[in-house]
């Protein structure tokens, strides 16, 4: 088993939603750096970062942070939040960032998971599910989708996707 922290980030903090939702908030720092560094100094083999603003807004806007956290400590990085294109999933990796986490994007644009396994490979990329009521989630869980969980895992199948993980957001927070 492997045990990933999670750093959540709004507005260029690092933050804790209540059940994905944006005013029930806890910042736990201004620096989320310094959070990554700790977490490597703690023994994480792996960050797991998410754009909670880009997540909401449906692209990248704390990127920058973001990269320079990945340049910053020497683990692997994931990230997620508002990576909807291939475009912005390679600017990622091609700046440090080990895989990217898509959620919105597996629902709405399947064919962004094959354009980053052919350009990257299959440990490049991991669908993020998160769904309440088994309903999935999407636009950084602000709306929802008609697919079920179910019918969203039978889609990811034919994909070559190696990884994806699962949230209740009921049980989140």
């Amino acid at each position: 088993m492997e045990v990933i922290p999670a750093i959540d980030i709004l507005g260029g903090k690092c933050v804790r939603l209540f059940q994905g939702n944006y005013d029930k908030e806890t910042v736990f720092s201004d620096y989320p750096i310094d959070i990554a560094r700790r977490w490597e100094s703690e023994g994480a083999n792996r960050l797991h970062v998410i754009d909670l603003d880009g997540a909401k807004a449906g692209n990248p806007v704390n990127q920058e942070i973001i990269v320079s956290m990945s340049q910053s400590v020497g683990v692997s990085v994931q990230v997620g939040g508002g990576i909807r294109d291939f475009e912005t999933a390679k600017s990622y990796i091609e700046n440090g960032v080990d895989r990217v986490i898509v959620g919105t994007a597996a629902v709405e644009s399947p064919d962004l998971i094959y354009k980053t396994i052919e350009g990257f490979g299959d440990e490049s990329i991991l669908v993020s599910i998160d769904a309440k009521d088994g309903i999935v989630a999407l636009d950084g869980w602000t709306n929802f989708s008609t697919i079920n969980v179910t019918e969203l895992l039978d889609n990811l199948v034919e994909t070559g996707l190696k990884r994806f993980m699962y949230t209740d957001i009921s049980r989140d927070g």
